[in-house]
Order: structure tokens, then sequence, then C-alpha cells
């Protein structure tokens, strides 16, 4: 049973089970202008208003009672905030401080001990070459985050865009009009459902996924269209949840590879709105191509009829009625 012969039993089973929208959202959530990150269970929201580090602080309490300035705990948080650096280096909450001894940060004698805010010290870092606690100094006490996700120390009066956090809002059974297994985004008004993590299927496959995945709620739904930075990076988070190690999303948009203005998205939005093309994309000889997105978030072309190297993940997406 081949997977579209799969997916139609499902629909078949489910459709009896389903009369009328009267759907329920029971996920955590962020606030509307926030990225969700499901790995973490935290929003981010950048901030590309530079300033110092103790006025980054103060803003991200201001946008938000529960927001701080980004803390990372591991190589993953890491590799996701790095996505923010695309407008230049940005503030993380560290800063150096000295203290006589503190067996938690392996500090057994007088010295500079690198914490985070609420005084934690760190335990994850990922140094450029040539920084770190072993060369800070009175003038370089904070550390900012460069283009290639590596810290470096930094003088805390500089001025660098920065990263807000928060912990997402808890699973709430208030009424959504998203039906059972989809997501509702208040910022875009629109319901999302990802499939994948799949080597060999192929765009007209994941059209067709969409479209049985509508149908089974009685919504017309297809391949994700993306309007903005925000959904766009919004799509990334899904996909990531859904298969962390995938190397492209399937998008709903066809066009020509000899143009960037020659290009639609099959849910009828515009596609002058804001696009995200790679380096040299759209590339070929090719009138009726279609769209993807890689793993730095950028656009790729392909072809309908034939799969993508690595892991797919398919996005699917519908406006409520």
């Amino acid at each position: 049973m081949n997977l579209s012969e799969l997916f139609l039993v499902v629909v078949i089973f489910y459709s009896n089970t389903i009369f009328g929208k009267s759907y329920k959202s029971n996920f955590y959530r962020c606030p509307s202008g926030w990225d969700t990150n499901f790995s973490t269970r935290r929003c981010y929201r950048l901030v590309a208003r530079p300033m110092p580090q103790i006025y980054a602080q103060k803003y991200c309490s201001g946008l938000d009672p529960k927001a701080k300035l980004a803390r990372i705990q591991d190589k993953q948080e890491n590799d996701f905030l790095q996505e923010y650096t695309f407008s230049g280096d940005i503030w993380l909450e560290a800063k150096a401080k000295f203290d006589i001894i503190d067996s938690k940060a392996a500090l057994f004698s007088p010295g500079l001990v690198l914490r985070w805010k609420n005084g934690k010290p760190v335990k994850y870092a990922n140094w450029e070459s040539r920084n770190g606690l072993s060369m800070m100094d009175s003038d370089h006490m904070c550390v900012i985050m460069n283009k290639r996700g590596k810290w470096t120390n930094a003088d805390c009066d500089i001025k660098a865009s920065f990263v807000c956090e928060r912990k997402m809002d808890e699973p709430s059974e208030e009424p959504s009009d998203c039906p059972k297994k989809w997501v509702f985004n208040p910022t875009t008004a629109a319901c999302y459902r990802a499939f994948g993590g799949t080597k060999n299927i192929t765009w007209l496959d994941a059209d067709k996924l969409c479209g049985d995945a509508g149908a089974q709620s009685k919504e017309d739904a297809a391949l994700a269209s993306i309007i903005d930075a925000y959904e766009n990076k919004f799509i990334m988070d899904l996909a990531r949840k859904r298969q962390p190690n995938w190397q492209f999303i399937f998008l709903g948009a066809i066009g020509d590879t000899k143009s960037r203005k020659l290009w639609d998205w099959v849910d009828g939005n515009s596609f002058k709105a804001f696009h995200n093309w790679d380096t040299q994309m759209p590339r070929g000889n090719r009138r009726q191509a279609v769209l993807a997105m890689n793993r730095n978030g950028r656009w790729v072309n392909a072809y309908a009829d034939r799969a993508l190297p690595g892991r797919t993940v398919v996005v699917c997406k519908f406006s409520p009625n």
C-alpha cells in the first residue's frame, strides 16, 4: 500500500466520525507576533533595534512581563537562534561576574563566572576562536552571537539587536476554527498541518496529500503559502517539530525558473507580498517549476514529479470559513 492509498484509508475512517466544525485547541501556543519553538516550548521575538545589553533586557520585560533576553541551553537552541542573525549580531543574556568560589560553575578560586541574569552559570557555550571566559576583561563582560552562531566577547555598552524569549502559554480548551491535528495561528488566521520526514515524496504527491487532508474536515487545504518572514519561520518550526532532521519543505507555489516575477501561490495569495529565494534561485529552464524551502529557510525551485534528496516535510494550510 503506497502513501496515497494509506492516507485515503485514514480519510475514510475519520470522515465517519467528524460532523461540523466545532473543534478545540489543546496545544501550547505563543502570543501573536512571537515565533514558536516546540522543542524548547518557548516563544521568541527578534527586536531589530540595536541598543546596549541592559536596555535590551528592559525592553524584553517591557514587551511582555514573562519575557527576558535570550538564553541558550544547548546546540539545538543555539542553531535555532542563529536564524535571527541575518540582520546582524544579537545579544545573549549571559554576563561575566566576579565570584570567590562556586563549585556549580567549576570555580574553585576567585575569578569570573559567566552567568544568566537569574544567577545560574552558563552550562553550554559556542565560542568563536580567541573568545571565551578566559579572554574576558572589564571592558568585555557581555556576549553576542554572530552570523555563524558563534559567541563573542563584547562591551556591554555597544548597540546590537536582540531576541526576547518567554515560555509558551499552557494548553487551553478554548474554541478554535481548526480541526483536530491542525494548528491554528492567530497571526495569520490560518490552520496548518505538517506531514513528513518522507524521502521519496514528490510535490504532486504532497499536493494531493494536502487536498485529501483538507477534505477529511471538509476544508479546501493546499500546500502552504507564505506571506511574510514571520510565517516563513512559523512553517520552519512546524517542520522541525514533525521531523527534526528535515532537509526540505514543499510549498504551494508554481512558476517559471527564468524569473522571480512569474510565480503564484496555488491558494490564491499574492506571491509579490514576500519572497525568500536562496542565492541564484530560481534557476533552470522550466516554465512549470514548483517551490520548496531548504533548512536555511530559503526557497529553491524543484520539479513537481521528482522527489528531493533527503527528508521532505509537507506543510498544508487553509483559512477557516
